[in-house]
């Protein structure tokens, strides 16, 4: 087969679809000696990100995002005689292209509009709808953003395949002590400390966990903690408004963006992780977390046990209290720490790239027509 992917989202800074893209190609790279592969990009300072080979080649086109996505791409696609297109995030061009597939990786406009300006609403919206109907196949990260997109769209179940993330090989223990006190070193972080790591959207509970934490810190018979934030979106969120009405400035450190090789040695420094989202497509932190074998605090709605299973402590993300019981338990408990600690790591090997690639393949091959998997 000759399979074209719109590789634009290694352009810019890392989101959870950049992490999607790359390992998914990096793993296609390593499976499949079929197929050939063409990726598309818009910018060339990227081209170099992607190795090319006999099988991988890149093609770029500068454009603005409107043409290059609605005339040049499907455009190319015919000339290349392309048997699969794979769109990574969400949408595809609004004229149809041949055997297109399609990721959905959340819903989260459906699920909670509130959430959303009348805006952005349809700006989301309009275009994952034509996106749906179009494809001849979409892949849903998670067993819960499936059953949203036949909820929500109507869609029957054998045109959805699901196919699970995995974390990076980098997030792994680290017991290099001196690399750990490095890096505490480096963002100003105490002995004993508590992490999140995400965007600080909306429905990623924050306020619900500085509460939380507020909680902690009037208990007398936990030892001195401190929560960490390392994720973008200052703008979503009066952090530091929260933190003064609480007093909690000394306490809590907000460290925006994290570079990427420093966060496997952040969740290795931390006492435990938390999580208390309100909805997620996925949840690859929690993974990431897990990966680097630390207890785990994450929320019992959508995607996140079928992460944690037995592995985590699961949380009614809309409980202040039954959060603040969980972080309880884990900030006074090493023992416990530990135990799920191991039990986090055993889990988070059942998740790999290859095999999302190779489940991957089976959707090119059915959206193609070879239609091994129906």
């Amino acid at each position: 087969m000759r399979i074209g992917i719109d590789a634009r989202f290694i352009q810019g800074p890392n989101t959870g679809v950049t992490n999607y893209l790359v390992n998914l190609i990096k793993a296609l790279e390593r499976i499949d000696r079929d197929n050939d592969y063409t990726l598309f990009l818009s910018d060339p300072d990227y081209a170099g990100r992607l190795r090319q080979g006999s099988r991988f080649k890149v093609i770029v086109k500068e454009a603005s995002a409107l043409f290059w996505k609605n005339v040049w791409l499907p455009k190319q696609a015919r000339k290349l005689k392309i048997d699969v297109m794979h769109f990574p995030a969400y949408t595809c061009p609004f004229v149809k292209v041949k055997n297109s597939v399609v990721t959905v990786h959340d819903l989260v406009h459906k699920v909670n509009p509130r959430w959303f300006s009348l805006r952005e609403l349809i700006l989301i919206g309009l275009p994952i709808t034509i996106a749906i109907r179009k494809a001849a196949k979409i892949i849903a990260v998670s067993e819960s953003t499936k059953r949203d997109i036949m909820k929500f769209y109507g869609v029957k179940e054998d045109k959805i395949a699901v196919t699970l993330e995995a974390a990076d090989s980098t997030f792994r223990p680290i017991n290099d002590q001196a690399a750990l006190e490095d890096i505490r070193s480096k963002y100003k972080l105490g002995i004993n400390f508590i992490l999140y790591v995400g965007v600080l959207f909306k429905r990623r509970n924050i306020q619900r966990l500085i509460e939380a934490f507020l909680l902690m810190q009037k208990d007398k018979e936990l030892p001195g903690y401190q929560l960490v934030i390392a994720g973008p979106g200052k703008d979503y969120f009066d952090l530091q408004g929260l933190l003064d009405r609480y007093k909690l400035r000394d306490r809590v450190s907000y460290l925006g963006y994290v570079d990427q090789q420093d966060l496997p040695l952040l969740y290795n420094a931390a006492s435990f992780f938390v999580y208390p989202s309100l909805y997620e497509g996925f949840g690859l932190p929690v993974l990431e977390a897990m990966s680097c074998g630390k207890a785990v605090i994450t929320s019992n709605v959508s995607s996140l046990p079928e992460i944690t299973g037995e592995a985590g402590i699961l949380i009614d993300p809309y409980s202040t209290e039954e959060l603040y019981q969980a972080m309880r338990r884990l900030g006074q408990d090493n023992g416990l720490r530990e135990r799920l600690g191991d039990l986090a790591l055993e889990r988070s090997r059942n998740f790999s790239w290859e095999k999302m690639a190779r489940q991957t393949l089976e959707v090119y091959q059915q959206a193609a027509g070879n239609r091994k998997g129906d």
